[in-house]
């Protein structure tokens, strides 16, 4: 049966179909596309994560976690909004959000979104505006700038790159715009000439993982890990018996996470003047459990292990060696033996970025649609918010 211009047609079989049902049909067919058509408009509705992320202290001593979501609204023109939002560190539960921006056709650069300083989240939009990161209003403006340093008045550069946080340093470098160029502290907002030499800074911070991060949005999963570390003058490896092996040989080597092997926790004292140790008289100690492309998970824009209060370390490894292998996170005590384990069902192309404190391990995942998954490193259970509208 077929609908031309509402009218009854003859089927092979010679049956007739009323008008009436034919109306009925029609009805269906038209309301049938017009969900299709609401669906297809959901489907151009991504809402994700971008930008740094922040640990908060609450005014109640709780604490959260301060990112940037953005949402592209799909239909006959893409919209993009962009919010501020805080998340519970414990539940991942969202408990605040403010819309800071709304741009047509084209989405946010990466470099506008220039980071936290002191209680400040710094963005640039049609100007330089700083938001509180615990009300998430609007705190600190140009204006409140020029009043403490009268040679920024109307000297604001409006290009993305004329801003750049050192966050290891809690300094903001700005290229004004007659081409001078300034540093601003958070403490009094007050600026004084940038002479090109860096402001103090730890000394294991690294800034080609940070500007990778800035540049990109996305942390760099390989810089997140590391299968050596070192405390109290005890190295931790983490390796198959041929890495441990070319490690206890050869100190110094490095082993590579990216290299599919199966690894065990290995601890070993060693001399801090690198002199070698007699390793028959004093034995690795290799645990039990195995970790399929297993690595410590660093500290972030850092080259060292995380550690916890009592030494804890966190491990990353896969759940197989297939390609559709997922991420699991595991934590270990001092003495290398495992306290939990977790599957997160997480791809690693799917990784996006981390945070970490003594108390919860933080995750984004997911493209179009983010997640972040709370994971509590006492007992290793997990809870998650979906980045949505």
């Amino acid at each position: 049966m077929s609908i031309l211009f509402g009218k009854t047609v003859k089927r092979k079989d010679t049956t007739l179909y009323p008008v009436k049902q034919l109306f009925t049909i029609t009805i269906l067919l038209v309301n049938f596309l017009f969900t299709m058509s609401q669906h297809t408009n959901i489907a151009l509705n991504d809402y994700k994560k971008i930008g740094p992320v922040y640990f908060v202290n609450n005014v109640d001593k709780g604490q959260s976690v301060l990112s940037v979501m953005e949402w592209k609204e799909g239909t006959n023109k893409t919209v993009y909004h962009y919010f501020l939002q805080l998340n519970d560190l414990q539940t991942a539960a969202m408990i605040k959000r403010k819309e800071i921006a709304i741009i047509d056709d084209k989405p946010m650069e990466h470099e506008q979104l220039i980071g936290k300083m002191g209680n400040v989240f710094w963005v640039l939009t049609d100007s330089l505006v700083g938001y509180n990161e615990t009300s998430l209003e609007i705190n600190t403006t140009e204006s409140n700038i020029a009043e403490k340093n009268s040679f920024m008045k109307n000297n604001f550069s409006r290009l993305h790159n004329s801003y750049l946080l050192d966050e290891a340093a809690q300094v903001m470098y700005i290229n004004a715009e007659n081409g001078e160029r300034y540093k601003l502290y958070p403490s009094d907002l007050l600026m004084k000439p940038d002479d090109t030499n860096s402001d103090p800074a730890p000394d294991d911070f690294i800034y080609e993982y940070a500007a990778d991060y800035k540049l990109y949005g996305q942390y760099n999963f390989k810089y997140a890990l590391s299968c050596l570390d070192t405390s109290n003058q005890l190295l931790y490896i983490l390796g198959s018996p041929g890495e441990t092996r070319q490690v206890l040989d050869y100190m110094g080597v490095s082993i590579y996470p990216d290299r599919v092997e199966t690894r065990q926790v290995t601890i070993i004292p060693y001399r801090p003047d690198g002199e070698k140790f007699d390793y028959a008289k004093n034995k690795p100690l290799t645990g039990e459990k195995k970790y399929i492309k297993g690595a410590f998970l660093q500290n972030k824009c850092y080259t060292t292990a995380w550690k916890g209060s009592n030494s804890e370390r966190i491990i990353l490894y896969n759940t197989n060696n297939s390609p559709k292998a997922t991420i699991c996170i595991a934590l270990i005590d001092k003495s290398g033996k495992e306290k939990w384990s977790l599957q997160t069902g997480m791809a690693t192309a799917d990784f996006l970025d981390y945070l970490i404190s003594p108390s919860s391990l933080l995750i984004w995942s997911g493209k179009k649609t983010c997640i972040l998954s709370c994971v509590n490193l006492t007992d290793g259970k997990s809870s998650s918010y979906t980045y949505l509208q």
